[in-house]
């Protein structure tokens, strides 16, 4: 995978970009000084190893409550499996961006075996991500945002589509054919369109081996049902399921209520949101909730995101300032605080929507 470099910020009506641009010590040259762009194997073997060992123990449990027939331990076991086999997606994140590990070959390989797992090419979904970096929060041209499915809509606008979105529903399942009609050559990604036809190509093959892989798992669990079958089930599609919409949850809190507009650079300084969160919940995170820092420095490795985050504070705070945000509510209430507003919100769009059909 290429590096995705940091983009300066710069309104696209023509607005000062000194006005949204860190403050003295908070640059890109001082994350460099400092040695936050610094990636380690090391580092990035002890946070797979971490992450691997969580869902090993999940597992374990799965496996005891199947063997012995208790059901509801087996579903109650699936929530914390699903909740670490989400975060599978910000490995997999980390490595496309190639700072999980300092090897490229490394980043490259894991980034093909997750991708596989959570059902997103490796290669298309760099394209998407560089592309929704480019473009963040601007509803024409991100990628997050620019279309109809339930991950793109608003969720608060119905209480059914709030529901919808927080079920997980259709499971990223739908990529699947979406792969398939991508390696036919049916379908081509604006994010994938304007890049070189090698990488188009690329992005192709890329489907094709990955349909072909789940067309041969398919069959295994079909020929030996009561082996490979339900272990797809249990340790793959099911936790795969439950975390779905969990990871819709998480997400909800990278970008949505923040600013938005046509950007010609990205603005993380208002158009993402950091969020408070318990050190475990983070860690199995990939660190991610220092999404701000993220989107600011998108070559720094996930285990200098919280160093990051701590110089960018302190630069604000020399300056008699805190540091600002585009999000409404802020991360500062972690991730259940921002949701119980949310859902307040959507309540309150239900009831006006009603008050509004009443009065027509």
């Amino acid at each position: 995978m290429e590096n995705m470099e940091p983009i300066a910020s710069k309104a696209a009506d023509g607005g000062d970009a000194a006005q949204i641009a860190p403050p003295p010590g908070a640059g890109h040259k001082d994350i460099r000084k400092e040695g936050l762009l610094e990636t380690s194997d090391a580092e990035g073997f002890a946070q797979l190893v971490f992450h691997v060992g969580c869902l090993a123990l999940c597992a374990v449990v799965v496996n005891w409550a199947y063997e012995h027939g208790y059901w509801a331990l087996l579903l109650l076991a699936q929530v914390p499996f699903g909740i670490a086999e989400s975060f599978l997606f910000n490995a997999f994140h980390e490595m496309v961006h190639n700072t999980a590990f300092s090897s490229r070959t490394l980043n490259t390989v894991f980034a093909h075996i997750l991708g596989f797992e959570n059902f997103r090419g490796a290669k298309w979904f760099w394209c998407f991500h560089w592309t929704h970096h480019r473009f963040t929060n601007d509803p024409l041209k991100d990628p997050e945002l620019s279309g109809e499915s339930v991950d793109l809509d608003d969720p608060t606008k119905t209480a059914w589509g709030y529901a919808q979105f927080l079920s997980g529903y259709p499971f990223g399942f739908e990529r699947v054919m979406r792969m398939v009609r991508i390696a036919q050559g049916v379908e081509v990604d604006a994010w994938v369109a304007d890049k070189p036809e090698a990488v188009q190509r690329f992005v192709r093959r890329e489907a094709a081996a990955y349909v072909t892989g789940y067309a041969l798992l398919a069959i295994a669990g079909l020929a030996r049902p009561k082996s490979i079958g339900i272990s797809l089930v249990l340790f793959w599609l099911l936790p795969h399921c439950f975390g779905a919409g969990h990871l819709r949850m998480y997400q909800f809190a990278e970008h949505r209520a923040c600013k938005m507009g046509p950007y010609t650079d990205t603005n993380a300084w208002i158009c993402a949101r950091t969020s408070s969160t318990w050190w475990l919940y983070r860690k199995l995170a990939w660190q991610m909730p220092f999404h701000v820092e993220h989107h600011a420095f998108p070559n720094v490795p996930f285990h200098k995101l919280e160093a990051t985050h701590e110089l960018v504070k302190a630069a604000y705070t020399r300056q008699g300032k805190q540091v600002p945000t585009g999000c409404n509510p802020s991360g500062d209430h972690g991730y259940l605080g921002l949701h119980k507003i949310m859902f307040g919100r959507m309540l309150g769009n239900v009831a006006a929507a009603a008050k509004a059909a009443k009065a027509a």
